[in-house]
């Protein structure tokens, strides 16, 4: 997450906004220690405590990490059960037509 925050930081677009999303089993502390030791505090962080994410993963693949690109509709435009460096960035950007 810390690679994505500082990749999305060099999009000349305010149009978007980067949110982390934590399994219910990570605390608010936790999650506190974790954005101070990657330098992301101003990135805000969803506790899915009901854990929904898993709604929308394939059975049998990895449920973290997770990248998922929504657009300003709220559709899915890119989903990956996995960190793929720059994938999801080149996909705000072209969503944002830079």
């Amino acid at each position: 997450m810390a690679d994505l925050h500082t990749e999305t930081e060099a999009i000349e677009s305010k149009d978007f906004t980067l949110i982390g999303v934590a399994s219910g089993a990570d605390t608010e502390s936790q999650i506190a220690t974790f954005q101070e030791h990657y330098d992301i505090t101003d990135v805000e962080i969803w506790i899915d405590s009901q854990k929904h994410y898993l709604d929308i993963i394939q059975p049998g693949q990895p449920s973290y990490p997770i990248e998922i690109v929504l657009d300003r509709e709220g559709i899915i435009r890119y989903l990956a059960a996995a960190y793929h460096p720059g994938q999801a960035v080149a996909v705000v950007k072209e969503l944002l037509g830079q």
